[in-house]
């Protein structure tokens, strides 16, 4: 059985438009515990997650690339 509700959660938060909150009511749960244990799956803190990484990086030097001569 816990097989299947990981299942549904998953498929239920890949869903556009589907909230935390709207998961949480369907498995009979809280918001927060939904967020606990199946936030690898909520869409909106992968990229919250993925902006604050480019934002740390974004500032980091760019090395600068030359091209060399291909031997023959």
């Amino acid at each position: 059985m816990k097989h299947s509700r990981h299942t549904f959660a998953r498929i239920l938060l890949q869903r556009p438009g589907v909230t935390v909150r709207d998961v949480a009511e369907l498995l009979g749960n809280s918001e927060q515990m939904v967020r606990k244990h199946y936030a690898a799956w909520i869409p909106e803190r992968q990229a919250r997650l993925t902006r604050i990484l480019q934002d740390a990086f974004e500032d980091r030097p760019k090395p600068n690339l030359i091209a060399m001569p291909t031997p023959r």
